[in-house]
C-alpha cells in the first residue's frame, strides 16, 4: 500500500459563513453513486492517497512562490477578519497562547508556510469537502442538499446503518448536479468563488511583493484540485474523516508526520514530544456498507514538534 500522503501529508466551524464552493471543469466520469458494492482495497486506498497529495503539492507550490516568506509577526492581523480562523488553529489553546504561538510561527519562514497551508486546507475541508458546497444548481437539489447536510450533521457518530443512507442520497444528488452542470457557467463560477474566497482569505498572509495573475492562477490549481476531490469524495458513498490533532497533544508515528524536527518518528514518540503545530489533518476512510467496518488511513497528519 502507499504511503499515505503528506503536504510537505471533524469539521470546525470558525469559518465566517462564505459562498460555497467552486468547479471548473471536471476530469471525472459521473456516476450516480449507486453502483456495485464498494471494494476499499489497498490499490484504492492507494489512489486516495495519491489524489490527496497531487492537492497539497498544489498548495506547496502556490505557498512557496506568493506566501512563503517570514512576517514581522501577528500584530499587523489582529484587527481583520482572518484573526479569529488563525487563533482557531491552535485550539485547544487560550487567546494569549494562540497569539504567542502564532507570533512566533510567522517569523520563520518554514512554519509561516504551514500556516499559510493550514488557513487553505481548512477553508477547504470546510467549505469545499462538503455536500453544501454543490448548491445553487437548482431550487430542488439546494434544499434536498441542505437538508442532507443538517441530517449528516445530526448523524454523526451514529451507527453506519443510519449513515450509509445518508451517504447514497448525497452521492446520487451530486452525481446528478455533475451530470446536469457539466461544462457550464455554474461550474466556471463555482471554481472562481474557491479560488477568490481563498485569495480574500489568504491576502494578509501573502508575500509583499508577488505577481497578482501568476499567484490567481496558482490559487486556480489549488480550487480545481479541491473542487474535483470533492466531487470524488461525496460520490463515492464512503465516510472521509479529517482530524487536526490539538496543540499538546504527544506525537504518535501512527498518525502523524514530522516537518520539525527531523528526527526518527519512533525517537519522537519515545522520547514524548508534543506537537507544536498542525499543518494537515489526519484523513481516513472506511467503507460503512459491509459486514466488516475499519478505517483506513489516507493521510497523517503534517506537524511541528516540541519538548
Amino acid at each position: 500500500m502507499n504511503r499515505p500522503a503528506t503536504c510537505l501529508g471533524p469539521r470546525r466551524d470558525y469559518y465566517p459563513t462564505t459562498p460555497t464552493s467552486a468547479a471548473g471543469r471536471s476530469r471525472f466520469r459521473f456516476h450516480d453513486g449507486f453502483g456495485p458494492a464498494i471494494q476499499l482495497t489497498d490499490r484504492a486506498i492507494g489512489a486516495w492517497s495519491e489524489h490527496i497529495g497531487e492537492f497539497y503539492k498544489a498548495i506547496r507550490h502556490f505557498v512557496t512562490r506568493h506566501a512563503g516568506e517570514a512576517d514581522c509577526g501577528g500584530a499587523a492581523l489582529q484587527v481583520g477578519a482572518l484573526w479569529p480562523v488563525l487563533l482557531a488553529i491552535y485550539h485547544p489553546l487560550s487567546e494569549h497562547e494562540a497569539t504567542s504561538y502564532l507570533d512566533f510561527h510567522l517569523r520563520n519562514e518554514t512554519s509561516k508556510a504551514c500556516v499559510v497551508t493550514r488557513v487553505v486546507v481548512d477553508y477547504v475541508v470546510n467549505r469545499v469537502w462538503v455536500a453544501g458546497a454543490w448548491t445553487g444548481s437548482d431550487t430542488k437539489t439546494t434544499y434536498e442538499l441542505m437538508e442532507l447536510e443538517r441530517e449528516l450533521d445530526t448523524a454523526t457518530g451514529q451507527s453506519s446503518t443510519a449513515r450509509q443512507p445518508l451517504l447514497n442520497q448525497q452521492a446520487s444528488l451530486i452525481g446528478h448536479i455533475m451530470k446536469k452542470e457539466q461544462g457550464t457557467a455554474w461550474h466556471r463560477h463555482k471554481m472562481e468563488d474557491v479560488s477568490r474566497q481563498l485569495q480574500m482569505t489568504l491576502q494578509p498572509l501573502l508575500n509583499r511583493f508577488i505577481n497578482h495573475g501568476e499567484a490567481r492562477r496558482d490559487l486556480d490549481r489549488v480550487a480545481e484540485l479541491a473542487w474535483e476531490l470533492s466531487s470524488k469524495m461525496l460520490t463515492s458513498r464512503l465516510t472521509f474523516d479529517f482530524r487536526f490533532p490539538d496543540i499538546g497533544a504527544r506525537y504518535s508515528s501512527q498518525s502523524m508526520l514530522p516537518i520539525w524536527p527531523r528526527l526518527d518518528p519512533a525517537e519522537l514518540q519515545t522520547k514524548h514530544w508534543r506537537v507544536a503545530f498542525v499543518t494537515t489533518p489526519v484523513i481516513t476512510c472506511r467503507n460503512d456498507t459491509g459486514a466488516g467496518i475499519s478505517a483506513h488511513s489516507v493521510a497523517l497528519a503534517d506537524v511541528f514538534c516540541m519538548q
